[in-house]
This record gives structure tokens, sequence and C-alpha cells, in this order.
């Protein structure tokens, strides 16, 4: 009882460096009801950042008990990002159904798009695509936020999934160049099977970073004569446009025209033309 009694002590001395001390030295066997319950208010009120982390840290390997996974739920959409972000890590290392669960509800309460991108990383690196599927498809990859479904579709990408290849033409129409970039860079991939007129087609795109994975494909593929097509855009009013000439001759050296295309950009001024020159 007096040990107790002292560890409580502890857990409330005014000073924040001594609080978060102790929380490091605590061992699992001090956590009874009453010390679990100071430290868990820890981990949701201390007015000291760092405190209510080693808090979480302390009371993370406890997962999954439900007052651990309810602490988790509350914290993962905290006002402090950092909590958050805490909390995040500690579901993510825990790996279970139950984690996967709370980290989507917390994406979907997300106030906004920082909230978000932690709950991202997190699925999106510790479990496999397979156990996140649902949540991809039906979630991330049909999210408002444009930074979001083109981070997805370039995660989707990595997957190399033949499965996935009639969600990414659809994407293709998207309206954020990202994501029709992103989902022509991960159709590249199955060249061999998808209609190289939907890879053509995307030449024609007014997105200088689509129009340039689009050629490097279609380029890949053979058949299409494209040196005209590099010529104007190397020569076109847009400096990213005239940078992503450059850049498709980085990725396809054998690219007709090439010679001619180096040598009309040499003297550009753009410094995007200049950085993709240097790297020749």
């Amino acid at each position: 009882m007096e040990e107790r009694a002292s560890i409580a002590a502890a857990l409330r001395d005014p000073d924040g460096v001594s609080r978060c001390r102790f929380l490091e030295t605590l061992e699992a066997k001090d956590l009874d009801h009453d010390i679990f319950q100071l430290v868990s208010k820890l981990a949701k009120e201390d007015p000291n950042v760092q405190v209510r982390l080693a808090a979480i840290r302390k009371l993370a390997p406890l997962w999954p008990e439900p007052d651990v996974i309810k602490l988790m739920r509350s914290l993962a959409t905290d006002a402090e990002i950092q909590v958050a972000d805490a909390a995040v890590g500690a579901m993510c290392r825990a790996k279970d159904h139950a984690a996967k669960a709370v980290l989507l509800e917390a994406y979907l309460k997300a106030p906004h798009f920082g909230y978000k991108w932690l709950v991202f990383e997190g699925l999106t690196t510790a479990w496999p695509y397979a156990q996140i599927e649902s949540i991809v498809l039906g979630y991330l990859l049909a999210d408002s936020d444009e930074v979001i479904r083109a981070s997805t579709v370039a995660y989707l990408g990595r997957q190399h999934d033949a499965n996935l290849i009639a969600d990414l033409i659809q994407l293709l129409g998207d309206s954020d160049a990202r994501v029709r970039a992103n989902a022509l860079e991960a159709l590249g991939h199955f060249r061999s099977v998808v209609d190289r007129d939907i890879f053509v087609r995307m030449l024609s795109d007014s997105n200088h970073r689509v129009q340039c994975a689009a050629m490097v494909i279609v380029d890949q593929i053979g058949g299409v004569p494209l040196d005209g097509r590099l010529s104007t855009m190397a020569h076109h009013r847009d400096e990213l446009m005239r940078a992503s000439a450059v850049y498709v001759l980085r990725q396809r050296p054998q690219f007709p025209g090439r010679r001619e295309v180096l040598e009309d950009l040499s003297d550009d001024r753009s410094s995007a033309v200049q950085r993709q020159l240097a790297l020749v």
C-alpha cells in the first residue's frame, strides 16, 4: 500500500521532467488498476506533451486490453498531433484486427489531412496489402483529398497486382494529375496485357507528368512514332513540359530525336530544365 502511494505521488510530481523520468522506470507489475488509471490520465490530460508520450509508451505494450484500446481510440484524433502519432504508431506495432479497426475509425474521424496521413502511412507500412485491401480500395482510394488518392495509387502500383488493372484504368480519368500519372505508371508494369490505345490516349493529357509517363511507356511498347511529340514537348511554353522532355530522355536513352532535343534545350534558362539536363 505504501509503495502504491509512493508511485501515485511520483506520478503527480509538479515537475514534468520528473514525471517523465518516473514513468520510464515503471514496470508492468506496478500497473495495477489504480496506477493504470493515473498513467492513462497522464496520457490523456497532462499539460506536458513529453509526459503524455511517455505514458503512451508505458501503456502500449498492454494492448489489446479493453481499457488500452479505448485509450488509443481517443488519442488517435487528439488535438496534439504528436500524441495522435504516438497512438497510431502503437497500434501499428500491435498490428492486429482490433488495431486495424480503430485506425480506420480514426481515419474517418480525422480533423484534417495530417491525421489522415498518419493513418495512411501506418496502415500501408505495417500491414500487408492483402490484409488492408478493403480499406485501401473502399476508403483511401475514394478519399476527397487528392494527395491521399495519389499516394494510394502509388502504393497500389508497388503491389504489381494484375487484379488492380481495371481500377487503375478507371483512375486515368481522375481530376487530379498526380492520380492520373501514378495510375499510368502503375499500369506500365502491365503494358504487355493492357490495350496500347489506353497509353496512346494519355499522350494528349494536359499535364506534363502524365504526358511524360505515357511517352516512356509507349516508347517501351513500340510501334508509335514519338519523335514529333517529344519535340513539341521540348518547345512548350511551360518549363515543366520542357523539363519533362529531358526526363523522358533520361528514362529512354535511345529515344528518337534525343540529340536534337538536348541541343535545343541546352541554353534553356529554366532551372527546372537545367536540373534535368544535369542528370542526363
